[in-house]
């Protein structure tokens, strides 16, 4: 091809490619809100209107941006644009040095711009607002003035300004209004007299005049509806303020919210309403968010001692809560790079010390936030938001018990995969709605979670039991505890500044750390998750190891997680379905409800089994448990299949009944079950061991039969 036709072939509209890149990096909704502005600045590069909403139209297809958000967007900013040009255009016009307000029939007293009051037809006086316009010309359209001080959108088609009143006896009172009230005069009327002595007399032009005066010295500010690590402007945020970080990770610093709620950081304004003194006594607002607040720092209490006591208080167990807490803080980063994040999981009776820890690490982010009961009234729905309220927070869900509804253990699990609560919008399309998860969960209750597989494997388990304590060790852990009362909030924004090393460094020590683990456990019959899941969190051990002082060393630490993880895969192989499966064969055949020689074969160390006749029996008895786990037969023969370590071929095996079935084969003693029963011949007795060597059962591994074209 000659070059000129390879360029035109690889030629591209500038626009679109840009737009495609900017919107193909945006991954969650922060980004996608991000993505959205550079999209608009874009269009507005286009000075031509015709041309440019083309391109907006056929963008919002290309790129699938949902409810004509880019067309809304460019319009409003285009509109800003024009009437910004057009006032500056007018006032370079208009001599202001010369004008007087006796030339254009403006009261002497009348305060305000004369520009803006010949634009906008209101003058102040006397902390009212006067008509210039009409029949009206002169007449106090309200008892009152105001000042705008922030429009905050929030990105959710919700928009808010802050807006001082003072009326005319010098009453003053600073309100946040919803900006659709600033359109309406019914309930902008109704919005400022529950405020206090504040009326307002003119008509809707009056109402839109002086809208449209106030706004254009507005200053605009960000909404921060979600708590917790900010995207945009990559900081933390507490209910009373940010944390901000050196771009080279040497310190951070605390910007506390104004009266107003607002920071301003970086030529920017954000506005946290959860911190805003209007709300600071109405204590049925903004409950949980008000609680995710910075303390100053306690100088006598750092990270190092932090950890110290927290490992005298809880000894072994600390090693994974400390390292998961730490691993929270940047649990985004996490499932950016592996789409996972592990639950932990605190098991054990009342007092025996789960609960306290629970609470130990949840005054990390402020004001201990109450748990989220599994037990009570809680929905699914309900308790999914929790996880959307603050992002690399930790949320706690306490009363696990297996027989909670399938919906929440299904909305559990998908905690693990960040997989939020989608629900339908009542449209005429199929658009929904998503309520993401932002947050690591922290599970606790009386029973271990190994009602589902799926879920267990999910978690990394802590078990607890209660204990003695010698008289010091108690006062150690109440001292301890009282200390918790101040917070350590502080400890989670010093955690934070190392952000950038861990974007920087996470996944290649991850990656190395989970490769040493397999090779260390070196089991294939350890799911993989579990290594995973301790992978991740002693992940933050290695990145930590040099910032900060461990109360324990790396060996100890992995040593604990493995030996722990080691025992939560033999629970789980005495709990999932296939253990389930053959626990039932054993208790069906010792019930003599299955039989050898007709269900089943045990020749030369092997079993052959056909579940046409077992299949049915197994059903019958789950269903008896009210076990809602029960698999139909296809499944079974699934995960029969999968069980690499005792499984062999599918083929037809002669029974000594006749019959001729299809049976699975595996190896007996890979399935930890007891199918070997005495014989007795009259007053003579075969013992179960005599019975094994006439069977050919041995413990011995026998040669391996597996037939390479099973028809199965």
């Amino acid at each position: 091809m000659p070059a000129i036709g390879l360029l035109q072939e690889l030629e591209q509209d500038a626009i679109l490619w840009k737009s495609d890149r900017i919107w193909s990096n945006a991954g969650d909704p922060d980004e996608r809100v991000i993505a959205l502005e550079k999209l608009v600045d874009l269009m507005l590069v286009i000075p031509n209107e015709m041309k440019r909403n083309e391109y907006v139209t056929h963008i919002q297809k290309r790129l699938k941006i949902p409810d004509r958000q880019l067309y809304k967007e460019t319009k409003k900013a285009a509109d800003k644009k024009d009437s910004k040009l057009k006032e500056d255009a007018q006032r370079a016009k208009f001599n202001r040095d010369s004008a007087t307000k006796e030339q254009y029939g403006i009261e002497e007293d009348a305060e305000g711009d004369i520009f803006d009051i010949l634009k906008y037809g209101i003058y102040t006086k006397n902390n009212m607002y006067y008509s210039n316009v009409g029949n009206n010309k002169g007449t106090a359209i309200s008892n009152f003035t105001m000042k705008i001080f922030y429009h905050a959108e929030t990105g959710d088609d919700r928009a808010y300004r802050l807006i001082a009143l003072k009326n005319e006896y010098g009453f003053e009172r600073v309100i946040n209004v919803n900006t659709d009230d600033l359109v309406s005069i019914g309930s902008f009327k109704k919005e400022i007299s529950r405020k206090g002595n504040f009326s307002f007399r003119g008509n809707d032009s009056d109402l839109s005049r002086l809208a449209e005066l106030l706004q254009k010295d507005e200053i605009k500010a960000k909404s921060i509806t979600t708590l917790g690590y900010q995207k945009r402007g990559n900081f933390w945020a507490w209910a009373n303020g940010i944390v901000t970080v050196n771009d080279d990770d040497t310190a951070s610093e605390f910007l506390p919210v104004d009266d107003y709620g607002i920071v301003e950081y970086k030529d920017n304004s954000y506005f946290i309403e959860y911190g805003a003194s209007m709300y600071a006594e109405k204590d049925e607002v903004f409950t949980n968010e008000k609680k995710f607040v910075h303390v100053e720092n306690d100088h006598s209490i750092d990270i190092n001692k932090w950890m110290h006591l927290f490992y005298q208080s809880y000894k072994s167990k600390s090693i994974a809560a400390i390292l998961f807490y730490i691993a929270s803080i940047f649990s985004d980063i996490v499932f950016q790079e592996i789409d996972c994040f592990p639950i932990l999981s605190m098991i054990g009776p009342p007092g025996s010390g789960k609960g306290k820890m629970v609470e130990s690490i949840m005054s990390m982010f402020g004001e201990r936030q109450k748990a989220i009961m599994l037990g009570g009234k809680t929905t699914a729905v309900g308790f999914m938001r929790k996880f959307a309220q603050f992002k690399n927070a930790i949320i706690w869900l306490d009363e696990y018990k297996n027989n909670i509804n399938t919906n929440m253990i299904e909305s559990i699990k998908n905690l693990y995969d960040r997989t939020g609560y989608e629900r339908g919008k009542r449209t005429n399309d199929t658009q929904t709605d998503s309520t993401p998860v932002y947050s690591a969960c922290l599970l606790s209750g009386q029973e271990m979670p190994t009602g589902e597989a799926a879920l267990f494997m999910r978690t990394v388990q802590l078990l607890f039991q209660e204990g003695n304590f010698t008289e010091e060790e108690r006062k150690h852990f109440e001292d301890f505890k009282a200390m918790e009362q101040s917070r350590f909030s502080y400890i989670t924004s010093e955690i934070f500044r190392h952000r950038k090393m861990v974007e920087r460094d996470f996944d290649a020590i991850y990656k190395g750390i989970k490769k040493e683990l397999f090779a260390e456990v070196g089991n294939a019959e350890i799911q993989d998750r579990f290594i995973v899941n301790i992978a991740i969190i002693l992940s933050f051990y290695q990145l930590f190891k040099k910032l900060v002082q461990f109360p324990f060393d790396y060996v100890s630490a992995k040593n604990f997680l493995v030996e722990n993880m080691r025992y939560q895969h033999s629970i789980l192989a005495g709990n999932n379905e296939m253990g389930k499966f053959w626990g039932i064969v054993e208790t069906l055949f010792h019930s003599d409800l299955i039989k050898e020689g007709h269900d089943f074969v045990l020749e030369s160390g092997y079993i052959y089994i056909t579940l046409t006749t077992v299949h049915p029996l197994y059903v019958k008895e789950m269903r008896a448990r009210a076990d809602a786990s029960v698999l139909d037969k296809p499944t079974l023969e699934h995960y029969i299949k999968l069980d690499t370590a005792a499984y062999i071929q599918y083929k037809r095996k002669r029974f000594p009944d006749g019959s001729n079935p299809w049976c699975h084969q595996l190896i007996y003693n890979k399935l930890n079950i007891d199918l070997i029963r005495s014989i007795r011949d009259g007053m003579n007795t075969k013992s179960a061991e005599e019975r094994n060597i006439e069977m050919g059962i041995v413990m011995d591994e026998p040669e391996d039969a597996r037939a390479e074209d099973s028809p199965f």
